[in-house]
């Protein structure tokens, strides 16, 4: 393994005279492949604890974690991997168990004296409300992870395969459960949503919904043999109004399924609706006026694309004809043009990870293999999306610093729930040695910056005079309307 790194961005800081000016980078029109690429710059790799400045936009990188040890990097881009106040973080651990670790430390995160503990739930996720409470799975079980007290406390919230009920409606009892890895609850983690599969017998799969608060299961949906292979992940949408399924296209001219790529479906699983062909690397989200959003890489178009959990948000099945509107009366939005274009001198050539923690916005992170140079100005970029679908903005954040060889190389930024951190896989672009990575950690705060008004900001040349030192805003401009 090589190495970890994050990275520490204040963006706005309000107070001293002691400034120091930073250019604004612009992102002038994310659907068009035509912006300026922002090249990355050859930057000795910094110890564990260090921060550098990042080469393109000014801000502060800081190396986090150690490579070669255990808990070298987060999860995955749809997973905020610290809790609520930022005391700890969830790592990779040992036998593909998370690792909760304190991050009071100016050395490594990953260092064995902060580990607090291993867990032996799977699919940890932090409460969002309680800094001291995580939720995971165990078996057939739902239980909670408490730190309130300082050693870790597990807690059975439900135990499915001891609900009579329930069973008789699976006609099985010997089952785990499961999101299938990328699924989350609601927010509140009141409603869920997940898979319940036989672990003998026929094999049967059936899609569960239960409401925590009343402990009551709201619906099942016993799933066909092609439902079963369709199947990426299960989940709920943000405020727990819908079920959500990432499913693939595999169904697509089989009429008697109900889950044909991305899904939602009533929280009863009486009704289903298609919001999009397949399902591809995508969250899920609210956006700038608190609606249920999934934010996903359209297969179609390729565009990034807001897509309404609504029942009206037609999915694009076919890909468009040239100078088609393919996006009319569908209900959606395309945010970002990926520029797949093998003819194109400025095609974009990685592939992109999607983070929509921080409501109201989309953190898109980029992979690239070795060997391949930037040309289009998404190459090796990490940027920030608001998902205004009427007035979009886009903000350039930095380079990554990571050549991708096999899948845990790839970059998987992250944005935390409150928008002050960012974190991605990274290996300073070492490779050849095969399975290697590090991770980096971008902070930066957005809690400070007024983003509902960025439309005011000045055009690239202008400076902010901002806090201790002034760090300027970096990309935010007006954008192509709804199409």
């Amino acid at each position: 393994m090589k190495n970890v790194v994050y990275i520490s961005i204040p963006l706005l800081m309000l107070a001293s005279l002691n400034l120091q000016a930073v250019a604004v980078i612009e992102v002038v029109d994310p659907l068009s492949p035509n912006n300026t690429v922002y090249r990355q710059q050859n930057i000795t790799l910094p110890a564990v604890g260090t921060t550098i400045s990042e080469a393109s936009s000014g801000l502060d990188l800081t190396r986090r974690t150690n490579a070669g040890v255990v808990g070298s990097r987060h999860e995955y881009s749809r997973f905020d991997p610290y809790n609520t106040n930022q005391s700890m973080i969830l790592l990779n651990g040992d036998g593909g168990r998370s690792g909760v670790y304190g991050t009071q430390t100016s050395g490594a995160y990953n260092d064995a004296s902060n580990l607090i503990t291993t867990l032996s739930v799977t699919e940890a996720r932090w409460d969002r409300n309680n800094s001291n409470k995580l939720w995971g799975f165990s078996e057939s079980s739902i239980k909670t992870v408490d730190f309130s007290s300082g050693a870790p406390i597990e807690t059975v919230v439900k135990n499915f395969s001891q609900d009579s009920n329930l069973t008789a409606k699976l006609g099985y009892s010997n089952f785990i459960i499961t999101m299938n890895d990328e699924g989350e609850a609601s927010y509140n983690n009141k409603t869920w949503a997940f898979l319940a599969k036989e672990q003998d017998g026929a094999g049967r799969e059936h899609i569960v919904t239960w409401d925590s608060q009343s402990q009551q299961v709201l619906g099942t949906y016993e799933l066909t043999a092609r439902e079963k292979d369709n199947i990426d992940w299960v989940g709920m949408s943000a405020k727990g109004n819908y079920v959500l399924v990432g499913g693939l296209d595999y169904a697509a001219n089989e009429a008697t399924q109900n889950i044909t790529g991305l899904t939602m479906a009533s929280t009863d699983l009486s009704r289903f609706h298609r919001l999009d062909y397949t399902t591809a690397h995508a969250d899920v989200t609210l956006d700038s006026n608190g609606n249920e959003v999934v934010v996903m890489q359209n297969t179609r178009t390729d565009n990034i694309d807001i897509i309404p959990v609504d029942w009206d948000t037609k999915a694009i099945t076919e890909i468009p004809l040239s100078g088609e509107d393919a996006y009319a009366g569908t209900n959606r939005t395309a945010i970002v043009d990926l520029n797949y274009d093998d003819n194109s001198d400025i095609g974009f050539n990685g592939g992109v990870h999607i983070s929509g923690n921080f409501d109201g916005y989309a953190l898109i992170s980029t992979t690239i293999d070795a060997g391949i140079a930037e040309e289009n100005w998404l190459d090796r970029s990490i940027i920030l999306v608001e998902l205004n679908a009427d007035d979009p903005t886009t903000v350039f954040l930095s380079k990554i610093y990571n050549t991708t060889e096999e899948y845990w190389q790839e970059t998987h930024g992250t944005i935390s729930n409150d928008g002050t951190k960012v974190l991605w896989a990274a290996n300073w672009d070492n490779v050849g040695d095969g399975g290697d990575f590090d991770n980096f950690l971008l902070e930066l705060d957005i809690t400070s910056l007024d983003l509902a008004n960025v439309g005011s900001v000045p055009l690239p040349g202008a400076v902010y005079l901002m806090g201790s030192a002034l760090v300027g805003l970096f990309g935010f401009s007006r954008k192509r309307k709804k199409q």
